[in-house]
């Protein structure tokens, strides 16, 4: 008898795992949508996607303010966070640091061990476009389309790691159509009761629903990685740095001659290699920016038109690479190949 129950109990409990895998891993997409409708909501008054994350320019560096997630908080439910946040501080001072500690449910994936019902947890991140990571450059300085050394030409002007350095125009352009989110600045002024006041979001390269040219339902917007919302073991989903809550479509530009504008040989996209979808479970918290879930064979991932979908781990690397950047296969502008996947040609 006993041994009758355990070869039940053996057929039987594969099946439940199964079936509370796929229940997680509809929660998770559920999840997704709601922040795909958080970003709809948002863009009828803003005309633009929110920067990936934002810092405050104090005249001599760059400072850490907050990460996409706070700029939906209202739209994701959460006013009462959002009416007590401060824009003018730091995500990890003061009352920001205790809000952004919070465990926000909806940000979070329940196959996600490393964020679901954790304090601070986030498991999703967004479209950041290309990064010159794999040489190195980007893997410890600030990710922006000016500041990543992508040189789309071949020409001798190749953009620099800092604000001011000197930017190829056309370099420049074609990594900004790669992704859809990018880093936002703000300035401040110091007015004469010593208060200082800060601009509007400068910098700001992040797409608009009007400038996807490629269409919002092919172009990916956001996705999971189980390594997103926790920097030097913190864990925050309003931290700013773009390897806790972003990802990016990985680039070698050492590979020199092969590094041709528009069709580059993509390197490394595949699942068992750096970069591709579900290529790093078990990288470091906050230092692996690419897509990764717990699910097994793939990961969920959210378009800009709102709808998400499973993708899974082996897809073709080309299409891949096609539905991360938003101007893939189009053009806007007679004068510049849209995107470094561009099947048109000059």
């Amino acid at each position: 008898m006993i041994s009758i129950i355990a070869v039940l109990a053996a057929l039987i409990l594969p099946a439940v795992q199964n079936a509370r895998e796929a229940a997680r891993r509809a929660e998770c997409m559920s999840n997704m949508r709601q922040i795909g409708l958080a970003f709809q909501n948002r863009g009828t008054s803003n005309t633009k996607f929110p920067s990936y994350g934002v810092y405050f320019n104090n005249g001599t560096s760059l400072e850490p303010r907050y990460s996409w997630c706070v700029e939906l908080l209202a739209p994701l439910g959460r006013q009462d966070i959002a009416d007590r946040w401060t824009n003018t501080a730091a995500y990890n001072v003061g009352d920001n640091l205790a809000l952004s500690s919070l465990s926000v449910k909806i940000l979070t994936c329940p196959t996600d061990t490393t964020a679901f019902g954790l304090d601070g947890g986030l498991s999703f991140a967004v479209n950041a476009g290309y990064s010159d990571l794999l040489a190195g450059s980007a893997a410890a300085a600030l990710h922006s389309a000016g500041f990543e050394a992508l040189n789309w030409n071949n020409t001798g002007n190749v953009n620099g790691p800092t604000e001011t350095a000197v930017r190829d125009p056309f370099d420049y352009k074609v990594t900004v159509d790669s992704g859809m989110m990018w880093m936002g600045i703000v300035r401040g002024t110091m007015g004469a009761n010593g208060e200082v006041s800060l601009s509007k979001v400068y910098n700001d390269d992040s797409q608009s629903m009007d400038s996807v040219a490629d269409g919002l339902a092919q172009t990916i917007l956001l996705t999971e990685n189980v390594n997103a919302g926790e920097s030097g073991g913190v864990r925050s989903w309003a931290n700013p740095d773009w390897r806790s809550n972003a990802v990016v479509f990985p680039i070698d530009p050492t590979l020199g001659t092969s590094f041709n504008f528009p069709e580059p040989r993509l390197p490394l996209v595949s699942s068992t290699k750096v970069g591709g979808i579900n290529g790093q479970t078990g990288g470091a918290e906050g230092t692996s920016p690419f897509p990764a879930s717990f699910h097994p064979q793939g990961c969920n991932f959210l378009f800009a038109d709102g709808h998400a979908q499973f993708m899974s781990s082996s897809m073709d690397e080309t299409v891949y690479a096609r539905l991360f950047t938003p101007s893939g296969t189009r053009r806007r502008n007679p004068d510049v190949r849209q995107a470094p996947l561009s099947e048109n040609g000059f």
